[in-house]
């Protein structure tokens, strides 16, 4: 992981050894996605429209959520982990304050039908699992809690993320409707 960190500029969170560990075993499971009418209140898909190549908009993400890296006055982006990146995607593994909650946001950048100079932005924001991972064997507890719904962050997270995007292109970031789960 600390590869791709220092390749992107980011920071290396403050996470103890059981949570990175507990981390990346969350990271894969993700339990609390598992039951579409449960995970709604704490998951979220938005669908945006930029003008410019698809990874252009990506360095420009990836800017912008390296801007927020460890930034206290941002605790929504603060600690983040990149857990996978190619030039179009990443998906990003983000650590609530205190108690550790993973949320992870996925962003992929596709050609837009409008042209070669378009891409459709395809976010999803979630929380991982309900209980956090300060708690030890909290993947294993929160596989066997998949079913509890809670509540999440995603939105406000994504419209933050607009946000800085729109201030560093000067322009506004089109958002269409509610992506329709064809980025999954």
């Amino acid at each position: 992981m600390a590869a791709n960190e220092e390749s992107i500029g980011m920071h290396l969170p403050d996470l103890s050894l059981l949570v990175r560990i507990q981390a990346c075993i969350q990271y894969w499971l993700c339990p609390a996605i598992w039951i579409p009418l449960i995970r709604w209140p704490h998951f979220i898909e938005k669908r945006w429209t930029m003008m410019m190549p698809p990874d252009e908009a990506m360095k420009t993400i990836r800017g912008c959520l390296s801007y927020f890296n460890g930034r206290e006055d941002t605790p929504q982006f603060c600690d983040q982990v990149m857990a996978k990146e190619t030039d179009t995607q990443c998906n990003v593994m983000i650590f609530t304050p205190g108690c550790r909650w993973l949320d992870i946001l996925e962003v992929r950048c596709k050609p837009s039908d409008a042209g070669e100079s378009c891409t459709n932005v395809y976010l999803k924001s979630y929380s991982s699992g309900f209980l956090p991972l300060t708690i030890p064997l909290a993947p294993l507890l929160n596989f066997c809690l998949f079913f509890v719904p809670f509540a999440g962050i995603g939105g406000v997270r994504l419209g933050i993320l607009r946000d800085k995007l729109a201030s560093e292109l000067q322009t506004g970031v089109e958002e269409n409707d509610t992506c329709c789960g064809c980025c999954a």
